[in-house]
């Protein structure tokens, strides 16, 4: 996988994607704190700002990852990654029931 591309993709994504007034009312509302092994602890003053903090903390640990399925499930991963490398997401039909069920 190519991590350069992933992360490329990934602030395209961050940057066309909503970031209004929410997020950044949410942010000040946060704090994550992470323990000897890496655990994070969230703190937050209301339910949306534990979210964002949620997501902000998942981003930090497994941004290629996120992205990479995100890529997938529209299919747009050989887009990215070309034919050849694309990850490959199990069996595609499962892929395409659990997305109609979910989304």
């Amino acid at each position: 996988m190519n991590s350069t591309r992933t992360l490329a993709v990934g602030a395209v994504l961050l940057a066309v994607g909503p970031a209004g007034p929410p997020a950044a009312a949410a942010q000040d509302q946060v704090t994550i704190h992470r323990d000897p092994w890496g655990m994070p602890h969230i703190l937050a003053e209301a339910e949306e700002a534990g979210f964002y903090g949620l997501g902000w903390a998942q981003a930090e640990d497994q941004l290629e990852f996120i992205l990479t399925m995100f890529l997938s499930a529209r299919g747009e991963a050989a887009a990215a990654y070309g034919a050849e490398t694309a990850p490959r997401v199990g069996n595609p039909l499962a892929a395409d029931v659990l997305g109609a069920h979910v989304g």
